[in-house]
């Protein structure tokens, strides 16, 4: 990453020091210190058993306030769920997952360098997450920062070759720097492992990029398959029966038109 982030005074945890397992007895037989026990070690050993507790009471207290920030992001509070958010950072600034959630409410703001921080600092903390990747990828192209944004969805890719997700982000980003036929590729690979209106917007994209090399039978039939992925979309089905005419395919024009004429006519009703 070109640029670390800093956590700030309120995030600041003071566990520093605590890196060391729960030590095990010091006391030999009857409970008492014995032949086995070190000169000194049982106030050491009771300390760092307490800091162990205490530093898995901070964990689990955090996750409560993710499962809340989640949540409130859910019910659409953002207010709610940054303060909470903020307070699993501030119980525990090590735990990716924290700062992943931090990231997408600063994504669904719009606060994308705020967002990009985020998701850096959860990718440095814990670099095998696709996830965080993924919203990365999505969050620098929304920088315009498309060379950057190109490496985290590689990243992503690694971690799951197959995800619809990350290729459909990979696409978006070789149609910006005119790879037509890479973008075609990734938004039809997309295509195929999603279903519903999110085949269906994958499939209108294709069929847009289609359009722009010039394949417009290709892109007439992106059209008709977007329009039965989201089968209750008048408009889909008007779009697809406009190209098709547009091609001569006469017979799947009309059966289009048909389509979208009858889910008109249920909404009227």
């Amino acid at each position: 990453m070109k640029e670390r982030w800093r956590v700030g005074t309120l995030w600041t945890v003071a566990i520093a020091s605590i890196g060391i397992g729960v030590a095990g007895s010091a006391l030999g037989p009857g409970g008492s210190p014995g032949a086995f026990a070190a000169p000194g070690a049982g106030a050491p050993s009771v300390a760092r058993a307490a800091e162990g507790t205490e530093l898995e009471e901070r964990r689990d207290q955090a996750e409560v306030h993710r499962l809340a920030a989640a949540g409130a992001l859910e019910e659409g509070d953002p207010e709610a769920a940054t303060r909470a958010a903020l307070q699993a950072l501030a119980l525990d600034a090590e735990e990716a997952a924290s700062w992943e959630l931090l990231g997408d409410l600063r994504f669904r703001q719009e606060r994308f360098e705020e967002a990009r921080a985020a998701y850096e600092r959860a990718a440095e903390l814990d670099g095998h997450r696709f996830r965080t990747w993924l919203q990365l990828g999505r969050t620098l192209r929304e920088l315009e920062r498309p060379e950057e944004a190109q490496a985290a969805i590689s990243r992503a890719r690694e971690l799951q070759p197959d995800h619809p997700d990350a290729a459909a982000v990979a696409a978006a980003l070789a149609e910006g720097r005119g790879d037509l036929r890479q973008a075609s590729d990734l938004y039809e690979s997309a295509a195929r492992r999603t279903r519903g209106r999110k085949r269906a917007s994958l499939l209108t994209r294709l069929a847009a990029v289609r359009e722009r090399d010039g394949d417009r039978a290709a892109a007439a039939a992106a059209l008709l398959a977007a329009a039965e992925a989201d089968d209750t979309s008048a408009a889909r089905w008007g779009r697809a029966a406009a190209a098709l005419r547009a091609t001569g395919a006469e017979e799947d024009a009309r059966r289009a038109q048909e389509r979208a004429a009858a889910l008109e006519a249920s909404t009227a009703g």
